[in-house]
Protein backbone atom coordinates (compact mmCIF):
# COMPACT_ATOMS: atom_id res chain seq x y z
CA UNK A 1 0.00 0.00 0.00
CA UNK A 2 1.53 3.36 -1.00
CA UNK A 3 2.64 5.78 1.69
CA UNK A 4 0.20 8.68 2.04
CA UNK A 5 2.07 11.11 4.25
CA UNK A 6 5.31 11.79 6.06
CA UNK A 7 3.92 10.20 9.22
CA UNK A 8 3.47 6.87 7.39
CA UNK A 9 7.19 6.41 6.78
CA UNK A 10 9.78 6.11 9.54
CA UNK A 11 13.00 5.30 7.70
CA UNK A 12 14.22 8.53 6.07
CA UNK A 13 17.79 9.53 6.80
CA UNK A 14 17.59 12.96 5.19
CA UNK A 15 14.62 15.22 4.41
CA UNK A 16 15.05 18.19 2.06
CA UNK A 17 12.37 20.88 2.08
CA UNK A 18 11.56 23.44 -0.61
CA UNK A 19 11.54 26.22 1.99
CA UNK A 20 9.82 29.07 0.18
CA UNK A 21 7.33 26.65 -1.39
CA UNK A 22 6.24 25.41 2.04
CA UNK A 23 6.09 28.92 3.52
CA UNK A 24 3.83 30.22 0.74
CA UNK A 25 1.43 27.30 1.13
CA UNK A 26 1.35 27.66 4.92
CA UNK A 27 0.85 31.42 4.80
CA UNK A 28 -1.96 31.44 2.25
CA UNK A 29 -3.54 28.21 3.47
CA UNK A 30 -3.95 29.53 7.03
CA UNK A 31 -4.37 33.28 6.57
CA UNK A 32 -7.06 33.31 9.25
CA UNK A 33 -4.58 32.48 12.02
CA UNK A 34 -3.48 35.48 14.06
CA UNK A 35 -2.12 36.12 17.54
CA UNK A 36 -2.06 39.58 19.08
CA UNK A 37 -2.22 41.14 15.62
CA UNK A 38 0.48 38.94 14.06
CA UNK A 39 -0.14 36.58 11.16
CA UNK A 40 0.85 33.16 12.49
CA UNK A 41 -0.34 30.77 9.76
CA UNK A 42 3.15 30.36 8.33
CA UNK A 43 4.70 29.76 11.75
CA UNK A 44 1.99 27.27 12.63
CA UNK A 45 2.47 25.39 9.36
CA UNK A 46 6.23 25.08 9.93
CA UNK A 47 5.80 24.09 13.59
CA UNK A 48 3.20 21.47 12.70
CA UNK A 49 5.41 20.09 9.92
CA UNK A 50 8.36 19.92 12.31
CA UNK A 51 6.26 18.14 14.94
CA UNK A 52 5.25 15.53 12.36
CA UNK A 53 8.86 15.14 11.17
CA UNK A 54 10.22 14.83 14.71
CA UNK A 55 7.80 12.07 15.66
CA UNK A 56 8.05 10.04 12.46
CA UNK A 57 11.76 10.50 11.68
CA UNK A 58 13.46 11.38 14.99
CA UNK A 59 16.96 10.57 13.71
CA UNK A 60 16.69 12.14 10.26
CA UNK A 61 18.53 15.30 9.21
CA UNK A 62 16.16 17.95 7.86
CA UNK A 63 17.43 20.68 5.55
CA UNK A 64 15.52 23.69 4.24
CA UNK A 65 16.63 24.79 0.77
CA UNK A 66 16.08 28.45 -0.13
CA UNK A 67 15.95 30.38 -3.38
CA UNK A 68 18.96 32.60 -4.08
CA UNK A 69 18.26 36.33 -4.34
CA UNK A 70 20.18 36.83 -7.60
CA UNK A 71 18.99 34.04 -9.90
CA UNK A 72 21.11 33.75 -13.06
CA UNK A 73 17.95 32.69 -14.93
CA UNK A 74 16.21 36.02 -14.28
CA UNK A 75 19.37 37.86 -15.31
CA UNK A 76 19.78 35.92 -18.57
CA UNK A 77 16.06 35.58 -19.37
CA UNK A 78 14.16 38.69 -18.14
CA UNK A 79 10.77 37.10 -18.97
CA UNK A 80 11.43 34.20 -16.58
CA UNK A 81 8.73 34.28 -13.85
CA UNK A 82 8.24 37.93 -14.78
CA UNK A 83 4.47 37.90 -14.31
CA UNK A 84 4.49 36.54 -10.80
CA UNK A 85 2.95 39.07 -8.49
CA UNK A 86 5.31 40.44 -5.89
CA UNK A 87 4.00 39.65 -2.45
CA UNK A 88 3.47 42.91 -0.64
CA UNK A 89 5.38 43.67 2.54
CA UNK A 90 2.30 45.01 4.35
CA UNK A 91 0.35 41.74 4.58
CA UNK A 92 2.72 40.15 7.07
CA UNK A 93 4.34 37.78 4.56
CA UNK A 94 7.92 39.06 4.68
CA UNK A 95 7.83 39.42 8.46
CA UNK A 96 6.54 35.85 8.75
CA UNK A 97 9.40 34.57 6.58
CA UNK A 98 11.95 36.33 8.79
CA UNK A 99 10.40 34.85 11.94
CA UNK A 100 10.49 31.35 10.46
CA UNK A 101 14.15 31.68 9.45
CA UNK A 102 15.00 32.70 13.02
CA UNK A 103 13.01 29.78 14.44
CA UNK A 104 14.44 26.99 12.25
CA UNK A 105 17.86 26.80 13.98
CA UNK A 106 16.11 26.10 17.31
CA UNK A 107 14.44 23.14 15.62
CA UNK A 108 17.84 21.74 14.66
CA UNK A 109 17.12 22.43 11.00
CA UNK A 110 19.94 23.33 8.61
CA UNK A 111 19.26 26.04 6.02
CA UNK A 112 21.10 26.18 2.69
CA UNK A 113 21.14 28.46 -0.34
CA UNK A 114 23.29 29.52 -3.29
CA UNK A 115 22.98 33.19 -4.17
CA UNK A 116 22.51 32.69 -7.95
CA UNK A 117 20.58 29.40 -7.86
CA UNK A 118 17.13 28.10 -6.99
CA UNK A 119 16.04 25.52 -4.44
CA UNK A 120 15.56 22.78 -7.06
CA UNK A 121 19.17 23.30 -8.20
CA UNK A 122 20.27 22.60 -4.64
CA UNK A 123 17.98 19.57 -4.41
CA UNK A 124 19.54 18.12 -7.57
CA UNK A 125 23.00 18.94 -6.21
CA UNK A 126 22.36 16.81 -3.14
CA UNK A 127 21.03 13.94 -5.24
CA UNK A 128 24.23 13.96 -7.30
CA UNK A 129 26.44 13.70 -4.22
CA UNK A 130 27.80 10.28 -3.45
CA UNK A 131 27.00 10.73 0.24
CA UNK A 132 23.29 9.97 -0.31
CA UNK A 133 24.21 6.49 -1.57
CA UNK A 134 22.75 3.92 0.79
CA UNK A 135 20.51 6.52 2.46
CA UNK A 136 16.75 6.89 2.27
CA UNK A 137 16.01 10.47 1.20
CA UNK A 138 12.80 12.52 0.98
CA UNK A 139 12.38 15.63 -1.16
CA UNK A 140 9.38 17.79 -0.20
CA UNK A 141 7.95 20.27 -2.72
CA UNK A 142 4.89 20.95 -4.86
CA UNK A 143 7.20 22.08 -7.67
CA UNK A 144 7.34 19.34 -10.31
CA UNK A 145 10.92 20.40 -11.13
CA UNK A 146 11.85 18.43 -8.01
CA UNK A 147 10.80 15.22 -9.77
CA UNK A 148 14.25 15.35 -11.36
CA UNK A 149 15.54 14.08 -7.99
CA UNK A 150 13.49 10.86 -8.13
CA UNK A 151 15.74 7.85 -7.53
CA UNK A 152 15.41 4.33 -6.14
CA UNK A 153 16.38 5.74 -2.74
CA UNK A 154 14.81 9.20 -3.15
CA UNK A 155 11.06 9.75 -2.69
CA UNK A 156 9.08 12.90 -3.44
CA UNK A 157 6.62 14.36 -0.91
CA UNK A 158 4.17 16.18 -3.18
CA UNK A 159 1.48 17.88 -1.08
CA UNK A 160 0.19 15.08 1.19
CA UNK A 161 1.35 12.10 -0.88
CA UNK A 162 4.72 10.38 -0.94
CA UNK A 163 5.75 9.17 -4.39
CA UNK A 164 8.55 6.68 -4.99
CA UNK A 165 10.46 6.38 -8.27
CA UNK A 166 7.94 3.96 -9.81
CA UNK A 167 4.98 6.18 -8.89
CA UNK A 168 6.62 9.24 -10.43
CA UNK A 169 7.41 7.27 -13.60
CA UNK A 170 3.81 6.02 -13.79
CA UNK A 171 2.43 9.54 -13.36
CA UNK A 172 4.68 11.22 -15.93
CA UNK A 173 5.04 8.39 -18.43
CA UNK A 174 8.83 8.64 -18.20
CA UNK A 175 11.51 8.67 -15.46
CA UNK A 176 11.35 11.70 -13.18
CA UNK A 177 15.04 12.30 -13.81
CA UNK A 178 14.09 13.25 -17.40
CA UNK A 179 11.46 15.88 -16.61
CA UNK A 180 13.79 18.65 -17.81
CA UNK A 181 13.75 17.10 -21.31
CA UNK A 182 9.95 17.08 -21.30
CA UNK A 183 9.73 20.72 -20.21
CA UNK A 184 12.25 21.75 -22.84
CA UNK A 185 9.62 20.78 -25.42
CA UNK A 186 6.34 21.54 -23.63
CA UNK A 187 7.46 24.49 -21.53
CA UNK A 188 6.54 25.17 -17.91
CA UNK A 189 3.55 27.31 -16.90
CA UNK A 190 4.76 27.83 -13.33
CA UNK A 191 8.05 29.28 -14.64
CA UNK A 192 6.19 31.15 -17.40
CA UNK A 193 8.26 29.41 -20.07
CA UNK A 194 6.39 28.62 -23.30
CA UNK A 195 7.03 25.43 -25.25
CA UNK A 196 7.04 24.44 -28.92
CA UNK A 197 3.63 25.52 -30.26
CA UNK A 198 1.01 22.73 -30.38
CA UNK A 199 3.56 19.96 -29.97
CA UNK A 200 1.68 16.73 -29.07
CA UNK A 201 2.17 15.61 -25.47
CA UNK A 202 2.27 11.92 -26.44
CA UNK A 203 5.03 12.61 -28.96
CA UNK A 204 6.95 14.60 -26.34
CA UNK A 205 6.70 11.64 -23.93
CA UNK A 206 7.99 9.35 -26.69
CA UNK A 207 11.00 11.61 -27.27
CA UNK A 208 11.81 11.80 -23.56
CA UNK A 209 11.76 8.01 -23.29
CA UNK A 210 13.83 7.61 -26.46
CA UNK A 211 16.43 10.36 -26.13
CA UNK A 212 18.95 11.48 -23.52
CA UNK A 213 19.68 14.99 -24.84
CA UNK A 214 17.67 17.53 -26.85
CA UNK A 215 20.06 17.20 -29.78
CA UNK A 216 18.64 13.72 -30.46
CA UNK A 217 15.00 14.86 -30.78
CA UNK A 218 14.83 15.68 -34.51
CA UNK A 219 16.66 12.51 -35.57
CA UNK A 220 14.40 10.35 -33.38
CA UNK A 221 11.30 11.85 -34.99
CA UNK A 222 12.61 11.30 -38.50
CA UNK A 223 13.55 7.74 -37.69
CA UNK A 224 9.95 7.23 -36.57
CA UNK A 225 8.61 8.78 -39.79
CA UNK A 226 7.23 11.92 -38.07
CA UNK A 227 8.58 14.28 -40.73
CA UNK A 228 6.05 17.07 -40.23
CA UNK A 229 6.82 17.32 -36.51
CA UNK A 230 10.56 16.82 -37.00
CA UNK A 231 10.63 19.78 -39.38
CA UNK A 232 8.55 21.89 -37.00
CA UNK A 233 10.71 20.94 -34.05
CA UNK A 234 13.88 21.72 -36.00
CA UNK A 235 12.44 25.15 -36.80
CA UNK A 236 11.76 25.74 -33.11
CA UNK A 237 14.96 24.26 -31.69
CA UNK A 238 15.87 27.66 -30.31
CA UNK A 239 12.88 27.29 -27.96
CA UNK A 240 13.91 23.78 -26.95
CA UNK A 241 17.52 24.80 -26.30
CA UNK A 242 16.47 27.91 -24.38
CA UNK A 243 14.05 25.93 -22.23
CA UNK A 244 16.61 23.22 -21.60
CA UNK A 245 18.98 25.90 -20.34
CA UNK A 246 16.31 27.29 -18.03
CA UNK A 247 14.77 24.12 -16.57
CA UNK A 248 17.84 21.87 -16.32
CA UNK A 249 19.33 21.96 -12.80
CA UNK A 250 22.57 23.92 -12.73
CA UNK A 251 25.85 22.45 -11.54
CA UNK A 252 26.77 23.67 -8.07
CA UNK A 253 30.18 23.59 -6.43
CA UNK A 254 30.23 22.68 -2.75
CA UNK A 255 32.13 25.90 -2.05
CA UNK A 256 29.16 27.91 -3.38
CA UNK A 257 26.68 26.56 -0.84
CA UNK A 258 25.96 28.94 2.03
CA UNK A 259 24.29 27.63 5.14
CA UNK A 260 23.10 28.21 8.69
CA UNK A 261 23.50 25.21 10.96
CA UNK A 262 20.75 24.31 13.39
CA UNK A 263 20.97 22.89 16.92
CA UNK A 264 17.80 21.57 18.51
CA UNK A 265 16.95 23.50 21.67
CA UNK A 266 13.61 22.41 23.14
CA UNK A 267 13.26 24.99 25.91
CA UNK A 268 13.87 28.17 23.85
CA UNK A 269 11.92 26.66 20.93
CA UNK A 270 8.87 26.06 23.10
CA UNK A 271 9.22 29.45 24.72
CA UNK A 272 9.28 31.12 21.31
CA UNK A 273 6.27 29.14 20.05
CA UNK A 274 4.39 29.87 23.24
CA UNK A 275 4.99 33.54 22.59
CA UNK A 276 3.05 33.16 19.36
CA UNK A 277 0.14 31.44 21.08
CA UNK A 278 0.96 27.89 19.93
CA UNK A 279 0.22 26.06 23.17
CA UNK A 280 -0.93 22.87 21.44
CA UNK A 281 2.27 22.54 19.44
CA UNK A 282 4.34 23.21 22.55
CA UNK A 283 2.43 20.52 24.43
CA UNK A 284 2.93 18.08 21.55
CA UNK A 285 6.68 18.77 21.55
CA UNK A 286 6.83 18.01 25.25
CA UNK A 287 7.58 21.54 26.40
Amino acid sequence: MPKKSLADHKTYDEIYIDGFNLLVRSFHGMQHLEYEGLKTGMLYGIARFFDTYRKSNPHADIIFLWEGKNSWRKTKYPFYKAKRKLRSTDNGFRDSVDRVKELLPLMGIRQEWVDTMEADDLAAYHCRLTNISGKKVLMASTDEDWYVCSRSNVDILYRSGIKNMLKVHEELGFPGSKISLFKSIKGCTSDEVSGVPRFPTKLAVYLVNTCNVVGEFVGALRQRGEYTWSDRLEKHMWIVERNADIVTPSFIKTSEVQYIEGHYALEPLCKTLQGYGMSRIVESLGG
